[in-house]
């Protein structure tokens, strides 16, 4: 009896994690934001901006043999408040909400090279309701070249740590994904700029191989005070 108790537990263990996934890919659950749309450059001390990106492709926190791709829209917003530190919210269609840091430690405004540290903290306070909650730390480095001031290429590798808890089930079980990865692609425009990007991650389960498709990703930036 005792251990068809454990194999209880376990199952419903897998369970909530694969309800967990499903929400993800649905939208109305939360996974982490697997994107970018930055350069290397800090918006400068009172400036803003406003974005909106889609994302569509494989992605590591999902069964490949289950889902095949997973797709999120999300909306956000930086703000200057130091001259090389910005800070921001995002939120996207999975109902994933981030909060960003971002400081500029290599050049300027005016520099064709660019390089920032970028600090993340999401969760999604949905699952409060559910029983279950996914949280996530990241940790970024933006770097871009910008060969004029209407372009730029980026590169910006990334390390998250991805969880999810459940106290519903009669074990608080925790489970925790770190993942490593990058995005890299174009952005163009000024005021009003399109940026172009591929993100691959992986998993430790993957051994660090980049096993999956890329995800692809187009976003929409409005500048304003620049």
């Amino acid at each position: 009896m005792k251990m068809s108790n454990n194999i209880s537990v376990v199952n419903n263990s897998t369970y909530y994690i694969y309800v967990v996934m499903l929400l993800c890919l649905s939208g109305i659950g939360g996974c982490v934001s697997l994107n970018s749309h930055q350069t290397g450059k800090t918006l400068g001390k009172g400036n803003y901006n406003f974005s909106g990106n889609i994302l569509a492709g494989p992605s590591p926190l999902l069964p490949s043999d289950v889902f095949k791709n997973a797709y999120h829209f999300e909306v956000g917003g930086m703000y200057g408040t130091e001259d090389n530190l910005d800070i921001g919210v995002k939120v996207n269609s999975s109902l994933f909400f981030t909060m960003m840091g971002k400081y500029q430690w290599l050049g300027d405004k005016q520099s064709p090279i660019a390089s920032s540290i970028g600090l993340d903290i999401g969760v999604a306070p949905l699952y409060i309701i559910t029983g279950i909650t996914t949280y996530s730390g990241s940790l970024a480095f933006y770097n871009s070249y910008h060969p004029s001031e209407h372009f730029a290429i980026v590169f910006s590798p990334r390390f998250i740590h991805y969880s999810t808890a459940t106290w519903i089930v009669g074990n608080k079980s925790h489970y925790h994904y770190p993942l490593y990865g990058y995005s890299t692609g174009i952005i163009v425009g000024k005021k009003h700029q399109f940026s172009f990007e591929i993100s691959q991650f992986t998993t430790i389960e993957d051994t660090y191989s980049f096993a999956l498709p890329p995800m692809i990703g187009f976003g929409y930036i409005w500048n304003i005070g620049k």
